[in-house]
């Protein structure tokens, strides 16, 4: 898997660098004279910055060198087939423009402040209250469905229900985990902040050994749930959220300026449909 995703990275780094014109360094390689320098591994040290071709061994310089020469050999027969010309091509080097321009906009936002983090903290602190629960559900397409599951439920003796609904839910749950895996419809243990609201808050009504006693309805359908266990709430510290807090509000931030032109260039330019 690490190669395979090494191997994207350095096409996705020597296709930016063909397109791009970066200015030459360190030659490692020329190929039917298209030059392969070492300028490249600035583009993969930016997604992986423990990245460093030097601290490699000569054998695993040569298999990275190796693919740089494999990508140049194919971009070169791509154009040769004029695949450059394609719509394909546009769309894809269209992309890249974007990402890049997402890039040099990010890259001109300060850095989001400590103060800034902590009052956003202290703002949402409801945001930073995890709770974690073991269940089992079982998910169905309708609210019929769901209510005749508890209907059967009810029926059984309290020693019975737990096995009663792991049969249910071998049975008829359409959650593609308890489909494939034949596992009772366990969710396992989960924070509760994970799990869509309507779920999430008709689990903090239950009781350990209980089950919903009307269907729960969520955008995946209706849903009976069984609790095993739920913990008491804990709230997670500022310094363990703090990184966390910055690079997501930092997120927010280039998101908004980048709205904020994309619109300027729409008032500015002259579109017809």
């Amino acid at each position: 898997m690490k190669n395979k995703m090494l191997k994207c990275t350095l096409a996705l780094a020597m296709a930016g660098t063909l397109a791009l014109n970066f200015a030459t360094a360190r030659t490692l390689a020329t190929v039917n004279g298209t030059v392969i320098d070492d300028k490249i591994f600035e583009m993969i040290k930016k997604q992986n910055p423990r990245f460093n071709y030097d601290a490699l061994s000569p054998q695993e310089q040569g298999k990275i060198l190796d693919q740089l020469i494999d990508t140049v050999l194919i971009s070169n027969e791509a154009k040769k087939e004029k695949l450059d010309e394609t719509p394909e091509y546009k769309q894809a080097v269209s992309q890249l423009l974007v990402q890049l321009w997402i890039a040099s906009v990010a890259k001109k936002v300060p850095a989001v402040t400590e103060a800034e983090a902590k009052k956003f903290y202290n703002d949402n602190k409801s945001k930073f209250e995890e709770q974690k629960a073991t269940a089992r559900h079982i998910l169905v397409s309708t609210e019929a469905e769901a209510k005749s599951i508890i209907d059967q439920l009810n029926k059984q003796p309290k020693t019975k229900v737990e096995d009663k609904f792991k049969e249910l839910a071998n049975q008829l749950s359409i959650d593609p985990s308890s489909k494939q895996y034949q596992n009772g419809g366990s969710l396992g243990e989960f924070n509760l902040n994970s799990m869509v609201p309507a779920f999430a808050d008709a689990v903090k009504d239950m009781k350990p050994k209980t089950y919903t006693k009307t269907p729960v309805r969520t955008q995946f359908g209706y849903h009976v749930i069984y609790l095993d266990s739920i913990k008491k709430p804990e709230v997670v510290s500022f310094d363990e959220a703090k990184n966390e807090i910055m690079h997501n509000l930092r997120e927010v931030k280039v998101q908004q300026i980048v709205q904020d032109k994309v619109k300027k260039f729409r008032d500015s330019a002259k579109i017809t449909y």
